[in-house]
């Protein structure tokens, strides 16, 4: 699979990554550490969804 088709159904997020690098994962695949509870419902409410078979 190709990243295009990845890209149809996933969402992305930048995270920093050894101090100085950024990298792209699916959101999907986060879980928060340390977050206030708006960002930890965020999260959560895209797990649900992309659980449900929605897309964009």
């Amino acid at each position: 699979m190709d990243g295009e088709e990845n890209c149809d159904h996933d969402m992305f997020v930048k995270i920093k990554w050894k101090k100085k690098e950024t990298l792209c994962v699916p959101l999907k695949q986060l879980k928060g550490v340390d977050v206030d509870d708006t960002t930890n419902q965020a999260l959560n409410d895209w797990v649900y969804w992309n659980s449900q078979g929605y897309a964009f």
